[in-house]
């Protein structure tokens, strides 16, 4: 057998050779092929992502424009208001424009399908108003609105801003600074117990020799009846009049009220308790009435409450009906119920026809700090015991339909899951801090609405 030669050696491998490079080239190009496509999808991937980015950001530009332009809108006064003039150089004898339906005012009010529950007291007022500036800066409007005591001037307050009035924090300056004008506190308190709130209330200093007059008579016909069996610490002490404060209202203040609820679209409702009957009474404008299914001085099962048919001016003035105005009068120019936020005070069942309750408490559900010490201390605690249990038994009650609702145990379809978002004081204000209105107070409240309508919120459970 013959050795091949170099030279045919070089010639097998040349034959051999050929389908090598054939094979590497054919794999270069594929994998050129598959690169080319990797970055041209990733160049549209990249593309696509920008083009979302900028429709997202043209998106968000326009819904900030929308919401500055409608709270220049809201800030702005309504042009009706300019045209105020001329309508008052009219001739009396033309005819005045139809006043629009109720119905209709409320077809649109409840759109949103929102409700506010508001809770007075004195010294944290100034909770509501903060939250109420929240929802007009917001443009939050509700369909319905429940105030007690002190939030009925400012819910009042608010309807006006609607209409392109002054904003609530104007109003709250207004008052901190008439009423607390020494900015020292044992000063402003002294001020007030001399002069009162001008315009509001004033120490009864003139009433207070008669009334005890009329107590020391009742007093002495007591023990004249009472032979040797006299309690004198009793009598002695029953010497004291009930009445301590003297209401300044004036009659037109009530009745601007009353025109402003019921001229709303929005469902208006404040309570009074008359501890004679020992009824509470829930008044009503016609738009909460048309929404709840509830005629004048009717009853629904559903609250404990009535309508009643009593003048607009004097409901609004049973609803700031203080204990310390005392109970001398008729109800037509003196007592006729007491403030409901003694009795109740939060209205809550009744904004059940909303999806969605704000309740704005001016407490909070916890004793914030260490337990009471102090006499100032207990009777702070006292007050925030009784506005917590009468409000959590309605509350739990509402939670608890939500609850058969969820496990379907309740199938009615008139009945319907609510989310209630409670926004609470969330500083502990002593027993002297509800004669004084706060700013803190007011911001503070203002802060927590903005948070609720941006969904920073959990409902309670």
């Amino acid at each position: 057998m013959e050795e091949p030669t170099p030279k045919d050696q070089t010639q097998t491998e040349a034959a051999a050779s050929p389908a090598a490079p054939t094979e590497t080239g054919a794999d270069l190009a594929a994998k050129e092929v598959v690169e080319k496509e990797a970055a041209a999808k990733d160049a549209a991937a990249k593309e696509a992502k920008a083009r979302e980015e900028a429709a997202a950001k043209d998106a968000a530009a326009k819904a900030e424009a929308a919401r500055a332009a409608a709270k220049d809108a809201a800030a702005k006064p309504k042009p009706a208001a300019a045209a105020k003039p001329a309508a008052a150089a009219k001739p009396a004898s033309d005819p005045k424009p139809a006043a629009e339906p109720v119905v209709e005012k409320v077809t649109r009010t409840s759109e949103t399908e929102v409700a506010f529950a508001l809770g007075g007291l004195a010294g944290n007022n100034a909770h509501g108003a903060g939250f109420l500036q929240a929802a007009l800066e917001g443009g939050v409007h509700p369909r319905m609105i429940s105030c007690t005591s002190g939030q009925i001037y400012w819910v009042w307050r608010y309807l006006q801003a609607l209409a392109g009035g002054e904003s609530l924090e104007t109003h709250l300056a207004e008052q901190i600074e008439t009423l607390q004008p020494f900015g020292q506190r044992d000063a402003d308190l002294m001020h007030m117990a001399l002069f009162g709130k001008s315009g509001v209330f004033r120490p009864s200093l003139f009433e207070w020799p008669f009334d005890v007059m009329q107590n020391l008579a009742r007093s002495l016909d007591a023990v004249s009846r009472a032979g040797g069996n006299v309690f004198w610490l009793k009598e002695m002490m029953s010497l004291t009049p009930a009445r301590t404060l003297v209401s300044l209202f004036p009659d037109s203040f009530f009745a601007e009220i009353a025109q402003a609820f019921n001229a709303t679209g929005i469902g208006i409702l404040f309570n009074a308790y008359d501890p004679r009957e020992g009824v509470e009474y829930v008044h009503a404008n016609p738009s909460a009435l048309a929404q709840l299914g509830i005629a004048p001085g009717g009853r629904k099962s559903c609250a404990a409450a009535r309508s009643t048919p009593k003048s607009r001016r004097r409901r609004c003035a049973d609803g700031l009906w203080l204990y310390e105005y005392g109970f001398e009068g008729s109800p037509e120019g003196g007592f006729g119920a007491l403030d409901g936020a003694y009795y109740r005070p939060v209205l809550l069942s009744e904004l059940s026809c909303a999806r969605t309750i704000h309740v704005v408490r001016p407490v909070n559900r916890k004793w914030l700090g260490p337990l009471p010490d102090s006499k100032l201390a207990l009777e702070d605690m006292k007050t925030e015991v009784s506005f917590n249990g009468i409000y959590a038994a309605e509350r739990d009650r509402m939670l608890m339909v939500n609850r058969w609702i969820a496990a379907g145990i309740l199938r009615d379809p008139r009945f319907a899951p609510i989310e209630i978002y409670e926004i609470e004081v969330e500083t502990q204000r002593s027993f002297f801090d509800y004669v004084f209105e706060s700013m803190d107070v007011f911001e503070n409240a203002r802060g927590l609405g903005r948070e609720a309508f941006s969904g920073g919120l959990a409902p309670a459970e």
